[in-house]
């Protein structure tokens, strides 16, 4: 089968397309058919920082995490997929926020705009951060109300839409220093969660406050092999808030083959995408 795969890492790590053996399906595991996958931040990082980051393959590596395809092929003991079925992974969901008020930091984003739509799902009073028009337009179609963080401070914007009081929840997918903008929209005893949190802060804010951080790891039940029965749930459950109308993926409008890697890449770390960047087979 083809993959596009990394001899090295660094910044300048360059992907290439090569013929490897397709694997076989080995017991309580499926085969799948590829159709097509998509790039994140986490996918970036493993590019440029290589082994500095414990879960990242040795060399030659193949990247890439999430996945839509259909199963081939079943192993010994598996009952709940066969040959056929059409299957996604990587994905994950927000608790229960009737009444709450959300800011979700890079709603126009590939993590950002899936969680602005969940927390709406789940009754929460949304609002989400972008950097233009093209994308505040998508966070207000996507049942949001748009705040433009280049136009508008924080101390601003928390005075608007939350009387000063503050975010109950806060769910920041940009990361790095942007924390520290979470925490200062963050109500007291409010919460913050984040995707992207390798940095180092000042927490003397958060600590201030009374905040509660929860970093979103979803990698976690696959690398360890911990409570991934949980895992399927929500990605289960996932699907149905989608077959029910509760969640539209968005895909960014620039589409990638297989062979164009890099540059999908090079797209996610531009910061113009809106939505998903896919890598179709």
């Amino acid at each position: 089968m083809k993959a596009m795969l990394l001899s090295s890492y660094g910044e300048d790590a360059k992907f290439e397309l090569v013929d490897i053996e397709k694997p076989q399906v080995k017991p309580g595991h499926v085969l799948i058919k590829i159709a097509a996958s998509s790039v994140n931040t986490v996918d970036t990082m493993i590019r440029k920082m290589g082994k500095e980051l414990p879960l990242s393959p040795d060399t030659p590596a193949i990247l890439g995490m999430d996945f839509a395809g259909t199963v081939e092929a079943s192993g010994e003991g598996v009952s709940t997929y066969a040959a056929g079925d059409e299957v996604y992974g990587c994905a994950g969901g927000l608790a229960d926020l009737p009444g709450q008020k959300v800011l979700v930091h890079g709603g126009s984003g590939g993590v950002g705009h899936v969680a602005l739509q969940l927390a709406t799902h789940f009754g929460a009073d949304v609002y989400s951060t972008g950097g233009g028009d093209k994308q505040l337009a998508l966070i207000e179609q996507l049942g949001a109300t748009g705040i433009n963080y280049k136009t508008e401070s924080v101390e601003q914007y928390v005075a608007k839409h939350t009387a000063g009081k503050g975010f109950d929840l806060v769910f920041d997918s940009v990361g790095g220093a942007n924390m520290l903008n979470s925490f200062e929209a963050a109500a007291l005893n409010g919460q913050v969660a984040s995707t992207v949190s390798l940095c180092e802060l000042d927490l003397t804010l958060a600590h201030f406050k009374g905040l509660s951080l929860h970093v979103v790891f979803m990698l976690i039940p696959m690398l360890h092999n911990f409570k991934r029965e949980q895992h399927a749930e929500i990605l289960r459950s996932l699907a149905q808030i989608i077959e029910s109308g509760g969640l539209k993926p968005v895909l960014d409008e620039k589409r990638y083959g297989l062979e164009q890697a890099g540059q999908a890449h090079a797209r996610l770390e531009s910061r113009q995408a809106m939505g998903k960047i896919v890598i179709e087979n």
